[in-house]
C-alpha cells in the first residue's frame, strides 16, 4: 500500500520533485509524512487518517509520525473460511470452519494470500445439495468486508 500511495503522490506531481512522501517507521508500525516547506497534508476529510494512523487534522511539518499504529488490516489476525456443508473440530467443538489460517505479513500491513494447501472434510448432508454458503470472518466472527472483491471458492466434493 505504501509504494501505491507514493506512487499516486508521484504522478500527481508528474517531472517535478515529490514534495510529499510516506515511509514507514518499522519498529513502531507508524506511518511517516515527510513534506518539503510549504507543503501540508490535510485529513480532515475521509477516513484515510485512521488507516495510515494519523488524526483528523493537517499536517504541515517537514517530518511527522502518525499517533496510531498503522491499521491497514483493519484489525484482522486470523481468517477464516466457513462453509455449511461441513461440520469440523474448532476450539473443542464443531463448527462450519473450512479452513483458517493468520497471515504472514507484519502487523498493520495488508493481508497477502499466496496459497491455501488444500483442507478435506467431510461433508454433513445425505441428501442432495441444493445451495451452499461460504463466508469469510475474522477472528471475532465478523464478517470481513472484501470490497466487493471478487471470491472464487473451489469445493472437491467427492
Amino acid at each position: 500500500m505504501l509504494s501505491e500511495l507514493n506512487e499516486e503522490i508521484e504522478d500527481h506531481y508528474k517531472d517535478k520533485k515529490v514534495p510529499i512522501v510516506l515511509d514507514v517507521h518499522q519498529a513502531t508500525s507508524r506511518f511517516i509524512i515527510k513534506l518539503d516547506k510549504g507543503f501540508a497534508v490535510d485529513f480532515r476529510e475521509g477516513k484515510l487518517h485512521e488507516i495510515l494512523g494519523f488524526e483528523s487534522k493537517v499536517y504541515d511539518q517537514p517530518k511527522q509520525r502518525g499517533k496510531y499504529i498503522a491499521d491497514i488490516s483493519k484489525g484482522i489476525d486470523d481468517i477464516f473460511i466457513h462453509c455449511d456443508l461441513v461440520t469440523s473440530l474448532y476450539n473443542e467443538g464443531t463448527s462450519d470452519i473450512l479452513y483458517l489460517f493468520s497471515p504472514l505479513n507484519p502487523p498493520s500491513s495488508m493481508i497477502v494470500i499466496n496459497e491455501i494447501n488444500p483442507l478435506f472434510e467431510e461433508v454433513n448432508r445425505n441428501d442432495y445439495i441444493d445451495s451452499i454458503r461460504m463466508y469469510v470472518t475474522d477472528q471475532d466472527d465478523n464478517i470481513i468486508d472484501l470490497n466487493k472483491g471478487r471470491v472464487i471458492y473451489k469445493l472437491v466434493l467427492d
